[in-house]
Parts: structure tokens; sequence; C-alpha cells
């Protein structure tokens, strides 16, 4: 699908933006961001990402804001700069959850019809925050619990933005 997108310095591009499950985190591609030199901004902790054949594919270390529009939906995002291999934004599984669209398989159609205004989920802008895990909180008390990883594909570990 065609984006129109609008940097946080006011520079605006018409980006080809996939929709793909299998990506957890929405992306932008690292050539497009220095081609286009579209502004960056490390974020204070980092995380491999894979392609969707589960190679992996680096490391996220750094994300641009981004405003984006979509059929005249319009939403803030901070997205994740990697390497996408010439394809411009993957909307991720993140971004999926968020707008949850109506998908019929048989058909092949997908449709965008539940937002803004019929869109049940609440709506929220974006952004990579820190997670703790248990792991990580030694102080916390955790009743005997095993601490895990999160585990990327439950809805119930994703990241609190979504």
């Amino acid at each position: 699908m065609q984006a129109n997108v609008k940097t946080k310095n006011g520079k605006k591009l018409k980006v080809k933006a996939l929709v793909d499950f299998r990506y957890i985190y929405t992306r932008i591609d690292k050539q497009l961001v220095k081609d286009k030199r579209i502004q960056m901004k490390p974020i204070n902790f980092s995380f491999k990402v894979f392609n969707a054949d589960r190679t992996e594919n680096g490391e996220v270390t750094k994300v641009a804001s981004l405003e984006i529009k979509i059929n005249g939906y319009k939403e803030q995002l901070e997205v994740a700069v990697t390497d996408l291999d010439g394809t411009d934004m993957f909307l991720g599984y993140d971004w999926l959850v968020k707008h949850n669209p109506e998908v019929n398989w048989k058909k092949d159609t997908k449709k965008f019809t539940r937002y803004p205004e019929q869109c049940t989920m609440k709506h929220k802008n974006i952004t990579f925050n820190t997670r703790r895990t248990k792991a990580m909180n030694s102080t916390e008390q955790d009743n005997g619990e095993i601490s895990k990883e999160p585990d990327k594909t439950n809805l119930e570990d994703l990241p609190e933005y979504i």
C-alpha cells in the first residue's frame, strides 16, 4: 500500500508500505533513511531483529519518528531502522494488532475498516519503551515463578504501547 510519510524535519515522502505479521515491530529501511536524510534517534536499549525466514537481520539501535498517513488516517509512529533490502517500510505485528484489519483469505481482501472511528482498540502513539522482565528486576517478588524472556508471539508479552 502507498503511505505518505512526513519526517520530524517536515520532509514529505511517498513510500511503499508492506504489511507483514511476521515482523513484530514496524520498520523502515535504513538505506531509505540514509538516502532521504531522515532524522533518527538512538534508543536506550537494542534488540535483534529477524527476517521472515528467521535469519538474523542485525540489531536495532535507532528509531525514526514519523507521521504516516494511509487512506486518510494519520498517526505518529516511532519505527525501527533496519535493513529491509530495498523495501521501504513494513507495517508489522504491532501495527496490525493496533488496527485489527478485516481479512478475507478466500477473497484475498484486507479492509482497514476499524479505524479511526470504528476501531475498538484504544489508539496510542507507538513508541519504543524499555521493557522490564522479572529477571531484570531482582528486587521484585515473583512468588516462585520462573523468569523467562518475553514471547513476542504472545499478546500478553508484547510491549505496552500495543
